[in-house]
């Protein structure tokens, strides 16, 4: 998640916590956007690695969520930190909680829950009920309170 921003500090500290070499970092960045570069290939937007840092990333998580591609749009957003466009995330949100994909709700709910501007959203407290009705103990890691 959003390893393809490191500055130099941070590529030195994150390598030395996760005891990488400097080319496994490198090459983790390369399949990642590899990776993301391909899956909106799939969905009909065509780029390249190249476009896709260029690209405007708001207008990019709008397209994605106009075509219902939540989970795309939410990992474009991690791994971009697009945090602060909340109509995005709510949108996001609110998608997956409609696509009843528990599991990957789930995946982008741990992902986010230290991101404490997306707390206020109305869609994080539902969410993490939604998840919770099906795994009681998820519940006691929500960062705020279910009421």
């Amino acid at each position: 998640m959003g390893y393809f921003w490191l500055s130099y500090i941070s590529v030195a500290r994150f390598t030395e916590e996760f005891d990488l070499s400097l080319t496994n970092l490198f090459f983790l960045i390369f399949r990642e956007m590899n990776e993301l570069v391909s899956k909106l290939n799939q969905v009909g937007i065509s780029v390249n690695c190249y476009a896709l840092k260029q690209r405007n990333k708001k207008n990019l998580l709008d397209k994605l969520v106009g075509l219902k591609c939540y989970r795309l749009a939410s990992q474009i957003a991690l791994t971009f930190d697009v945090i602060e466009d909340l109509s995005a995330w709510s949108q996001i949100l609110n998608g997956l909680m409609g696509q009843k994909n528990l599991p990957e709700l789930r995946n982008v709910l741990e992902s986010i829950k230290n991101i404490t501007e997306l707390w206020m959203l109305p869609e994080f407290g539902q969410a993490w009920i939604q998840v919770s009705e099906h795994d009681e103990n998820f519940r006691d890691m929500c960062p705020i309170p279910l009421d």
